[in-house]
């Protein structure tokens, strides 16, 4: 665990962050279309709450999540903004460039040799935990890239 508490070799966190974002829109959509079938004023207060609640919690999750995930072409998977090492950089350059060229997703996700897929993995919780410790607690880094197991 890292000092905020995150565990990184669960690398489906993205994907669980992602579906209680999912979640807080769903119900502030179902809020919103219940609060127009209420009489005038009826649980009124009660709604803005549960709704001013619900975007605080989105918009907190948003604002101080780091998501990690492989990209297309030249772009950084960490953007440029944010300050790490040179070799962090130069690792993650190198981990991006194996899905790129070695799992080459573009009409399935199949990595040629499970094991290649698994080491890629495996990379990529590395650099989650060693970003986090690089850059302390101003983000929470978070993987986003259990799709591309080979094992999923």
């Amino acid at each position: 665990m890292s000092q905020l508490g995150v565990e990184h070799d669960n690398f489906d966190e993205g994907q669980r962050i992602r579906s209680r974002l999912a979640a807080i829109d769903a119900e502030l959509g179902q809020l919103a279309a219940d609060r127009f079938r209420l009489p005038e004023g009826a649980a009124d207060a009660s709604v803005r709450y549960q709704i001013e609640k619900l975007e605080a919690e989105r918009k907190e999750i948003r604002t101080h999540s780091l998501f990690i995930f492989p990209e297309w072409g030249d772009r950084e998977v960490v953007g440029e903004s944010i300050v790490i090492s040179p070799d962090l950089r130069k690792r993650f350059r190198a981990w991006n460039q194996t899905w790129q060229v070695v799992l080459d997703p573009v009409l399935e996700i199949n990595w040629p040799d499970p094991e290649a897929g698994r080491q890629w993995i495996a990379e990529g919780n590395a650099l989650v935990q060693d970003l986090q410790h690089e850059i302390g607690t101003k983000y929470r880094v978070v993987g986003d890239f259990a799709a591309y197991a080979p094992d999923a």
